[in-house]
Formats: structure tokens, sequence, C-alpha cells
């Protein structure tokens, strides 16, 4: 019986060393469409592991948050039910200040400045993540930010009450202070979200945009380059502490020609997903410098109460004092626009008028001057009544409510100057200050 046992356990013993390795298998959720670069860029890095590890380790992607939810899939890696994925770093910065320096407004609004960026902040969020049991392995960037809607917008007034779609603790700020109500929509769903009114706006890459075919529900993108958010790559620390050497080395290059090719390939994707929300229908260019003065305003308010946050003290009156920012930069646009041609829908008007045209440019002027002469006057008259009676502001802020009203008196008043510039310069030489470029794309409207 004895030999009998030694010869079966011999033949077990050749039979399972004879039979193929089995393969580890990794599932790695995704939140973007097979089609998005990251995912794509995701789909080679786990083609390279797999070659790397002569087929030990297999990593299978998961893209359209088809495993786990965006929201989701950070605390699947943590927990084990994954062992590998993708996330929007910044969407997590709730837990960790650290996490959304990728998306603090214009600290860095270039791919130059991002990389200088990131190789200050990236080990420092390898450690943060290093202790939630995750294993950093490499990131890339998202195209610069853009802003989407689904009409011409040209202030932050015009912002009001429109459904702007958050992410972050950024864009989330970003929609109370501009008066828009912010929801949380993850990528997976966005396309889902403004077919059905959920979302009516939201800040992102072009990508994003081409990616969900937005053009079918909105029609504008303004780029701004507020910022450059990354997606990291983080593997389970339990489950990667359990590979050999040689696996872990084969990752880790594969994970660095991830980062390099996927730095290329955000770079390249940027002009191709503009030139395709054009394509489909979109306006596409640069924001208007009235809304690109309130944007630039309500973020510096944002970086302002990041910083106070990170800080570990508090930010009181923070809306308020975007309210106030917002006026002032509106009021300060006025003359600019107006010497831009931005008020050029008299021109419709005036290019009819032939021969006529001077004096119809004469009496425009003039009632803008007298309009704005009287504007400025009640500016004034509004400063001095709140500082004699010492108004105060009733928010948070306890501000005196002159302070905040000098601006809408300052840029009435140079309002009221260009004005008056221009209609002395038309009745006296017959030529204004207007942009004449400006002024015949009016014409054509």
């Amino acid at each position: 019986m004895t030999k009998i046992s030694a010869l079966l356990g011999a033949t077990a013993l050749t039979v399972v060393a004879a039979m193929p390795a089995v393969a580890e298998k990794w599932d790695m959720p995704l939140a973007y469409a097979a089609t998005n670069f990251h995912s794509d860029n995701a789909a080679q890095f786990a083609t390279c592991v797999g070659g790397a590890t002569g087929g030990n380790l297999e990593i299978v992607t998961h893209p359209s948050g088809s495993l786990f939810a965006g929201n989701d899939i950070k605390r699947a890696v943590q927990t084990g039910q994954a062992l590998i994925g993708e996330r929007l770093i910044s969407a997590h910065e709730n837990e960790n200040p650290l996490f959304g320096v990728d998306s603090v407004p214009f600290l860095a609004t270039s791919y130059d400045d991002s990389e200088k960026l990131w190789g200050i902040a990236g080990p420092k969020v390898a450690a943060a993540l290093a202790e939630q049991n995750l294993h950093y392995l490499y990131a890339v960037p998202w195209p610069p930010q853009g802003l989407y809607f689904k009409k011409p917008i040209e202030s932050v007034a015009e912002m009001k009450g429109i459904k702007f779609r958050s992410y972050s603790v950024a864009t989330a700020r970003m929609a109370e202070l501009t008066g828009m109500l912010p929801v949380q929509v993850e990528a997976a769903e966005l396309s889902q979200a403004l077919a059905t009114g959920v979302a009516e706006s939201f800040i992102s890459s072009g990508a994003t945009g081409y990616d969900r075919k937005v053009w079918e529900h909105l029609t504008h993108f303004y780029e701004v380059d507020a910022w450059l958010p990354r997606n990291i790559v983080f593997a389970n620390m339990d489950a990667w502490k359990g590979l050999d050497d040689a696996t872990k080395g084969a990752i880790e290059g594969c994970a660095e020609e991830a980062r390099a090719r996927g730095l290329q390939m955000s770079k390249d994707y940027t002009q191709f997903t503009l030139d395709g929300l054009k394509a489909g229908g979109m306006t596409v260019g640069r924001a208007g410098d009235g809304l690109v003065a309130d944007t630039v305003t309500i973020l510096c308010i944002i970086v302002a109460q990041m910083v106070l946050r990170w800080a570990g003290s508090m930010f009181p009156g923070g809306a308020d004092y975007a309210g106030y920012c917002m006026a002032a930069a509106s009021f300060f646009a006025f003359a600019h626009a107006l010497q831009r041609g931005s008020h050029i829908r008299v021109s419709l008007i005036l290019s009819r008028m032939g021969g006529y045209r001077r004096w119809g440019e004469v009496f425009c002027f003039g009632v803008g001057a007298v309009a704005a002469t009287f504007l400025a006057r009640f500016a004034i008259k509004v400063v001095m009544e709140s500082r004699k009676f010492k108004d105060i502001s009733q928010g948070q802020d306890a501000t005196p409510l002159w302070i905040p009203q000098m601006a809408m008196a300052i840029g009435a008043v140079i309002l009221a100057i260009a004005f008056w510039d221009n209609f002395v310069r038309v009745l006296f030489t017959g030529r204004h200050g207007v942009v004449e470029d400006a002024m015949e794309a009016g014409k054509a409207e």
C-alpha cells in the first residue's frame, strides 16, 4: 500500500509540473469610453504588461464604467474588489487636498507647466495614495479645460440658473459662485444627463465633449484653459506586494511607457477633438473678454478658498466677494466691449443708411453718451449715500457697501468717457474709435 501511495503521489506531481502555469488576472475598471485616449492608453498598458510578464499577469480593461462607476473605482481598488484601476484624482480632493493640486485654477494652464507641477506634486500624491492602500503607477493629463453651453454666453451673469455638471470640489464651487446649479454626473452618464436636461453645461476638455458627441445637445465650447486635471492609474497595495520583483519591474516599465505615450496622446488629441466639435456643428473658440474676466475672478476666489481650506482656515463670505467681483468685472468690461465693437446690433440699421450713416452714428453715440452719463451720476450718488449712511452688506462678509459699489461707479464713468470720446470724434471727423472689423461682422449678422 505504501508503494502504491508513493507511486500515485509521484504521478500527481509529474502531472502538476507538466501543466501550464495559470495566469493571474486583474480587472481594470475605467470610467471613460473605449475610444477615449485614456482608455486606449490603458488598453495598451494592459497588453504591455501581458507581454512583459510572459503572460503570467493578465490585465483586463472595462471601459465606460461597465465594471464600476467612476466615483466607485478608487474604493473598489482600495478594498480589493478590483486590483487595478484608473481615476480622475481631483474628484477625491475632499479626501486629501493633494488630490486637487492639478485642478487649482490657472496654476498650470499648459502641458509644460502641468509637467513641472506634477514633477513636484506627483511623489507626494503617490505617498498619499500609499496611505490608502494604493500603489501609484502613472498619471496622464487631460487637455486644457473649457466651458460647454447650449447658448452663447458673454458674461458670468448669463450663467445663473444653468444646471452645471460638477466632478470635483473646484467645479462645484465654481457652479455655486456663478449662480449655476451643480449636479454630480459621471462621464459615462454625461450624454444621458444632457439629453434629459439633468445637466445643461459643464467644464471639461474637448476630449470629453468629442467622445460624448455633446454637439447633439450643446452649441458652444469656450476655451479658457483653466487647468489640466490628471487621471491616475493605481493598483491595490496588498496585491502589489504579493507580486515578485520581476513582475513589479515589468509593470513599472510598462507604466513609464504609458505615462510618456499618454502625454503625447493627450497633446495630439487636443486639436483633433476641437476640430471634431466644430465638425459636429458647435461654435468653438476663445472666450470673450467679459467672460474671461468674470471666469478668472471667480476662479481666483476658488483658489483663495482652496488655500485657506488647506491651511485649516475659513473664508467667510466667499460667495459674496465672488458676486462683487463679477459685478466689477462686468462694469470694467463695458468700455472695452464698446471699443471692441461688441455692442454692434445697431450697425444693422446704420449699414442701411447710406450717406446718412455718419449722422446716424452721431445720434447713436450721443444717446449712448447721455445715458452713460446718467448711469455714472447715479452710480456715484449711490456710493456717496452708502458711505454717508454706513451701509453694510447683510452677508457673512459684512463689507461696507460703498467699497464694491466703487467698481460700478468707476466702470460707469469710464463707459461714459468712451461714449463721449466717440461722439466727439464722429461729430467732427466722421470717424469713431470702435474696431471696424467687429462693426463689419455685425453687418453680416
